[in-house]
């Protein structure tokens, strides 16, 4: 069987400290595999950072106000006792938690997080 690749979009608006550095964690759970691609929407050739993405520090609160980061996490199911996709979010000590599910073991999914910092 071929592996198919499922997409999803969310959106969040993350209200930033403004004199507070903003670090960015992702997660990958259920035991998958899972890299991701980090840019600000504006100037997507400018990649900050790809692969695993733990604690990166985005910059100052009032640097990012209005901008928009986008993350795009791809996860292989690699997991046989589960399809279940599960990526959390993690700036400073908010945490946003998103989860949805492939149809076969072994296929790919990859969730766009659109952030909007106010």
């Amino acid at each position: 069987m071929a592996q198919e690749l499922k997409k999803d979009t969310q959106t969040l608006n993350h209200t930033v400290e403004k004199n507070k550095n903003v670090f960015l964690t992702v997660i990958v759970g259920n035991n998958q595999y899972g890299s991701s691609k980090v840019y600000f929407s504006n100037d997507d050739s400018n990649i900050l950072i790809k692969g695993d993405v733990e604690n990166y520090n985005l910059g100052r609160g009032n640097t990012l106000v209005s901008k928009e980061l986008i993350v795009k996490t791809t996860v292989l199911d690699s997991n046989e006792n589960t399809n279940k996709i599960s990526i959390s979010i993690l700036l400073n000590d908010m945490r946003y938690d998103y989860e949805n599910f492939v149809d076969h073991n072994h296929d790919a999914f990859r969730l766009t997080t659109k952030i909007n910092f106010l």
